[in-house]
């Protein structure tokens, strides 16, 4: 599922199931995830806090001082990305560097250890 704000579109995605809500619709959807993959953004933030397991995938800013914050999440990052707040006008070429490989194996990992957790509390 991908979220956005209402009136956003998503032409590189058009058989993925869309989420266009206001900021409780997206806390409701944010809630009932089983899991959550994002980058470094208001909703990503969220889902930290709510403490839902993903990952997130970060480039130029820094993961150490912007979060997540909190241990359900898996932080990618590469090693040579360069750190910097400003914004720019295309993808940071860190983030294209993370392969959908690399993010589909630490989001099995981090769903694995959380089912590995539940089942040693039982």
């Amino acid at each position: 599922m991908l979220n956005g704000p209402p009136g956003s579109s998503f032409p590189q995605a058009a058989d993925a199931l869309t989420h266009q809500s206001s900021l409780s619709g997206l806390i409701y959807a944010t809630r009932r995830a089983g899991a959550v993959l994002g980058v470094d953004s208001g909703p990503l933030h969220l889902a930290a806090a709510l403490g839902k397991p993903g990952v997130a995938i970060f480039g130029p800013t820094d993961p150490a001082r912007n979060g997540p914050y909190g241990d359900s999440l898996r932080v990618l990052r590469t090693a040579g990305a360069a750190t910097t707040y400003k914004r720019g006008a295309s993808i940071d070429r860190s983030m294209q560097q993370i392969s959908p490989d690399e993010v589909f194996e630490a989001l099995r990992l981090v769903l694995g250890e959380r089912r590995h957790r539940a089942g040693c509390l039982v």
